[in-house]
This record gives C-alpha cells, sequence and structure tokens, in this order.
C-alpha cells in the first residue's frame, strides 16, 4: 500500500464528502494500489487536509475514453473536462470510496509547525508510513481505511 496526498479546490473535496465525486481525474500517471489511502488538501481559501478516502483503481485512457467511462463520476462538465485534457493523448482516473471528513483538519500553518518545509503537492506527494506527515495523518482517523 502506498497513501497519498493530493490537493483539490475546496468545491470537489466537498463533493467527494457529499459522495458524487467517486473519481479523481489527472493528465499524469498516478502509481497507487486498491486499499492505499489518498488525503486530500483542500486549496485556498480552506487550506487544509480534511478528507482521507481510499484509492479503488486507477485506470488509464484516451481522454474521450475517459469522459465515456468516468464523466458522471468526475463531477465536471465537458468543457471543463476538454480545457483541462486539452492536448492530453492520455490521462487518468482515480477511482475512490469511503470518504471521511477529517475533525480536525489541520491547516497549512499547523502542518508547517510540526512538519517543517511542507508544501501542498501540486500534482500528488507519497506517503510512506515512515514519513512524518503520514504518522500525524493516521493519527488523526479512527475508522480502519
Amino acid at each position: 500500500m502506498n497513501d497519498a496526498l493530493i490537493s483539490l479546490k475546496p468545491q470537489y473535496a466537498e463533493k467527494i464528502l457529499q459522495g458524487c465525486k467517486t473519481a479523481e481525474l489527472r493528465t499524469r500517471a498516478v502509481n497507487l494500489v486498491a486499499g492505499s489511502r489518498l488525503w486530500i488538501y483542500s486549496t485556498i481559501p480552506r487550506a487544509r487536509i480534511e478528507v482521507v478516502t481510499v484509492v479503488v483503481s486507477t485506470h488509464s485512457g484516451t481522454p474521450e475514453e475517459i469522459w465515456k467511462k468516468y464523466s458522471k463520476q468526475i463531477c465536471i462538465n465537458k468543457n471543463e473536462f476538454d480545457a483541462y485534457v486539452q492536448g492530453y493523448e492520455k490521462v487518468y482516473v482515480i477511482l475512490m470510496s469511503c470518504p471521511k471528513r477529517l475533525s480536525p483538519a489541520p491547516d497549512l500553518n499547523y502542518l508547517r509547525s510540526i512538519i517543517g518545509g511542507f508544501h501542498p503537492p501540486q500534482f500528488i506527494k507519497k506517503l510512506s508510513g515512515e514519513n512524518p506527515l503520514s504518522k500525524y495523518l493516521l493519527s488523526l482517523t479512527t475508522c480502519n481505511i
């Protein structure tokens, strides 16, 4: 298992928590195995890690294939999708389940105070069991995700 941290706009983190967004679209290959935890950092104005979810699987395909198969799970409209994947021959999807809201949700200032040099990921940050951030995040959840 290899846990990871990604950054999303707050409205997409909310859609994950609501259960309507069960797929995250990416333009670069994602190497996550089923059962991994995916931690969601909500960008400004929230600027905090507020969601943890479980990776069900990852898939790749042409933008047309991905749209046809996962458009309802991605929770963006066709214009947003086309703008995001423009110029890419292959795109990637992370399928997720069991979203949980973190409480407390550590904000950026707190994360920087306990983990020197913390920066929200631009793409994806892998988290090993020995990583201080990974240890801290695991301490926040009481469920067996």
